[in-house]
């Protein structure tokens, strides 16, 4: 399948002189300006091991892996070094490096999605019942659908 770019995802994927952040809603090619921008950082020379590339979900990440490896056989040994991962993972591994600066036992894990679905649905309750302001609740609402959302 030819990926065509729309104007924004191109420079997204070209410019390369500051970090960036793809923002877009489900199904509409984060995963793939992602994709096509690292590997036009690897076209321009930057080594595999001076690129981040952080998504939101574990699934968005393993995609990544997978066309990296598909589209760039030849790069499979260093792309087992690559810096791909979920947000979490980033954080897992900056806490981990880093326990005294942080102020967090290094023993603590990152829940599952399914037990961060649970803490997430109980906040948003006890948010929406511990208002005393009518008013807010329809932004705590609206907030509430636009981080569920991401669960799904």
């Amino acid at each position: 399948m030819s990926f065509v770019p729309t104007r924004s995802q191109e420079k997204a994927i070209t410019i390369i002189d500051r970090p960036l952040a793809v923002t877009a809603g489900a199904g509409s090619g984060k995963t793939r300006v992602l994709v096509e921008r690292y590997m036009h950082l690897l076209d321009q020379g930057v080594e595999v091991e001076k690129i981040a590339a952080v998504t939101f979900t574990k699934k968005a990440a393993q995609e990544m892996k997978d066309r990296l490896r598909a589209e760039h056989p030849d790069l499979i040994e260093s792309l087992e070094r690559a810096q791909i991962s979920t947000i979490h993972s980033l954080c897992q591994r900056v806490i981990q490096e880093h326990p005294l600066q942080c102020k967090i036992d290094p023993r603590f894990r990152v829940g599952e999605e399914w037990e961060t679905r649970i803490l997430l649905t109980e906040a948003i309750e006890d948010a929406l019942t511990g208002t005393d302001a009518p008013e807010a609740l329809g932004t705590i609402r609206e907030i509430a659908v636009i981080v569920l959302e991401q669960y799904d």
